[in-house]
């Protein structure tokens, strides 16, 4: 549409001062700016109700201008609840499809009424779409993530959405060995994965733009399985931490208990007691690291509507007792392969870092299982477990030395993998 819709001629007299808004064009007409003046007349109260800011922007009669004005308001006010979105009933995704509940909005979130109303008075309702997906891209640059969610969710941009929280874990866990967690993006994350129609269903909206450009051939698929990547791994590191913490604890007791009775090494028949400290706090740190390599050993099991990826080649109990001795180097090769082409088939960086920086602690899990399994294990399952850990150390080597692996292992991780190579 032309400028000229967004104008308005009006005679003026010689004694009239033309204020900004308005530019004169001779023969005693002015043109006033109705975009401007709707702006300027609603900034001096859109804090204060931002839904009646929109009514008279909505008056906007050209399209552009229109979308870009209340986008403008959204960002500045940050009232996009207000602005935007409607609750809706929650989807169930766990439930009968054919349920009601199952027929509801993924986020328990819809298109706000009063916005697609007033773009219906313009007939103009594709712009309601636009200006959801344009302040959900102003929100995410402000580093409101959750409420750029909850616009492409709500406006149906789901592949979107899914990249938006992935995203958010990149930077939150850019060294995914420190800082704090962020258990509501972990949380956010579970609900997204555990949605079927969600993460199975189609991306969603398209629309012209840098940001769409920017994912072009990225589907629904691709990103829901870097967000399962990164869960995962946010899983990992958290049980990892938790083990770490655990492990101090007891090095703490066992110095302390070494002290006190002026011996090199605790004996091991203080571990065998039942109810003792030291015995109960060395099975936390084994739980612990059990879990966190359990995450990466259970890949092609459920766990709700999505699988674990295999991300790296760790093998579990399961996994290992039922594997021939004959057998143990094409089982091996095979989960090296297949976690290689869950690699490289990732298209995101950071997720492939993500996924590196699990090596080392992986190796450092992998090496006090295997002592404290030597010192401490039944005589009945020693050999299994033992054997266990030492096709991971061996997957683990062969899996760190593949191309496009090798150049991103730290030195420190290198040294690591050698150690857990003479086991």
């Amino acid at each position: 549409m032309s400028q000229q819709n967004s104008l308005l001629k009006m005679k003026t007299t010689s004694d009239d001062r033309a204020p900004d808004l308005l530019t004169t064009c001779g023969n005693g007409e002015s043109v006033l700016d109705v975009v401007s003046l709707l702006v300027q007349f609603t900034k001096q109260f859109q804090h204060r109700d931002p839904k009646l800011a929109m009514h008279y922007l909505a008056m906007i009669p050209e399209s552009e201008a229109r979308v870009d004005a209340i986008v403008n308001l959204a960002t500045e006010t940050r009232e996009y609840s207000r602005l935007f979105l409607s609750k809706r009933p929650r989807r169930n995704p766990l439930g009968d499809r054919d349920h009601p509940d199952h027929r509801g909005e993924p986020a328990g979130l819809g298109g706000g009424d009063v916005l697609n109303k007033l773009m219906r008075y313009t007939n103009s309702t594709q712009d309601a779409e636009k200006i959801m997906e344009g302040s959900a891209i102003r929100a995410a640059a402000l580093g409101l993530w959750e409420e750029a969610i909850d616009l492409y969710m709500a406006s149906k941009h789901y592949s979107k959405a899914v990249d938006t929280l992935t995203e958010q874990l990149e930077r939150n866990y850019s060294d995914w060995q420190k800082g704090v967690r962020n258990q509501i993006l972990i949380e956010r994350a579970k609900r997204v994965l555990e949605d079927e129609g969600l993460t199975q269903g189609p991306a969603g909206g398209v629309s012209e733009g840098m940001h769409s450009r920017a994912m072009q051939g990225r589907t629904m698929q691709d990103s829901v399985r870097s967000l399962n990547k990164l869960y995962t791994i946010a899983l990992f590191f958290d049980a990892f931490e938790k083990g770490e913490q655990a492990r101090e604890e007891l090095s703490r007791m066992e110095n302390e208990l070494a002290r006190s009775h002026r011996l090199q090494e605790v004996p091991i028949e203080e571990y065998d007691q039942p109810g003792h400290p030291l015995r109960q706090k060395r099975g936390q740190v084994q739980l612990f690291y059990s879990n966190a390599l359990g995450l990466l050993a259970e890949s092609g099991l459920n766990s709700g509507h999505y699988q674990r990826p295999q991300l790296l080649p760790v093998f579990g109990s399961v996994a290992g007792s039922s594997t021939g001795r004959l057998q143990i180097g094409d089982a091996v090769t095979r989960l090296v392969e297949e976690c290689r082409s869950e690699y490289m088939d990732e298209r995101r960086h950071q997720v492939q870092s993500a996924i590196r920086e699990m090596l080392g602690p992986v190796c450092d899990m992998q090496m006090w299982l295997f002592k404290h399994e030597d010192r401490f294990g039944h005589m009945s399952t020693k050999a299994q477990h033992k054997e266990i850990l030492k096709m991971t150390n061996f997957a683990l080597k062969q899996f760190a030395t593949l191309e496009g692996v090798t150049s991103g292992v730290t030195p420190n991780c290198q040294n690591k993998l050698r150690e857990l190579h003479c086991i």
